[in-house]
């Protein structure tokens, strides 16, 4: 799940968002991609809240930068410190990396103008620990070829 740079240069975006959440502002921006799917949807409109100095929890959505690339995934564990992460229905977790690396938490998605709560409340510690040992993206799977 990616944020979408509309006429900021994608490479510029993940600095201006760390700029941004250094000054204690939140962010909101619209997402591309499938990585966090169906939680969060290609098109839907995230607000990222800066940290304000905590470590991210267990099953909170991060935006992350590695490697200059905004993403937001959710934390799914922590090794020596580093934060563990992993898109909901990615087939492979991020490599571990440092507090530092994130930008902030999502704290709101909206749909098509609706919030959308799903993800984000207590049901986070479930979905992260399903999705930390794989069989989130695969009740994922299922779910869309159950569809009618």
């Amino acid at each position: 799940m990616t944020g979408s740079a509309g006429k900021i240069g994608a490479s510029l975006l993940p600095s201006l968002l760390a700029d941004l959440q250094r000054a204690g502002s939140a962010v909101r921006l619209e997402v591309t991609g499938h990585s966090m799917s169906p939680l969060i949807r290609s098109g839907d409109v995230v607000t990222i809240e800066p940290l304000s100095g905590r470590r991210p929890a267990f099953g909170e959505v991060v935006a992350l930068a590695p490697e200059g690339r905004l993403r937001m995934h959710r934390v799914v564990g922590w090794d020596r410190g580093r934060v563990l992460s992993r898109g909901d229905v990615a087939p492979e977790a991020d490599p571990a990396m440092s507090v530092d690396d994130v930008l902030g938490r999502v704290t709101r998605v909206e749909r098509r103008g609706r919030e959308v709560r799903l993800g984000l409340g207590i049901e986070r510690w479930p979905i992260a620990w399903l999705s930390r040992v794989g069989l989130w993206r695969g009740l994922a799977r299922l779910r869309e070829r159950l569809r009618f």
